[in-house]
């Protein structure tokens, strides 16, 4: 018979964020159905940008972690920067994360 036990992990060990894990006792196939709208709001606070891929002289692709108010990551989004906005680029990261705030939208607070 399976273990259906729930672990609850404390804060010390996830930094005071508790999280449920619960084992997987048998993953099934997924399954396809109609489209189904679900719709959720998320007011964005926090983004991260990771730098994916780097076509030197050419293009970087960049991808961006964004936090929900409660530090949960809300979305992913990835971004290609290349032209004029691959030649703006420096070696300062804050240039990355200006571009990217552009792209997106985002005022980045002082």
């Amino acid at each position: 018979m399976p273990d259906n036990t729930v672990n609850i992990v404390n804060e010390q060990e996830t930094g005071g964020n508790n999280q449920i894990h619960t084992p997987v006792v048998h993953e099934m196939p997924t399954t396809t159905i109609q489209p189904f709208d679900i719709m959720k709001s998320n007011v964005i606070t926090n983004f991260r940008v990771n730098i994916t891929r780097v076509e030197l002289f050419k293009s970087v692709d960049v991808s961006v972690q964004l936090f929900a108010e409660n530090g949960v990551i809300a979305d992913v989004r990835n971004i290609k920067l290349e032209g004029d906005d691959y030649a703006q680029w420096t070696n300062d990261d804050q240039s990355l994360i200006n571009m990217v705030a552009t792209k997106l939208g985002f005022t980045v607070n002082a």
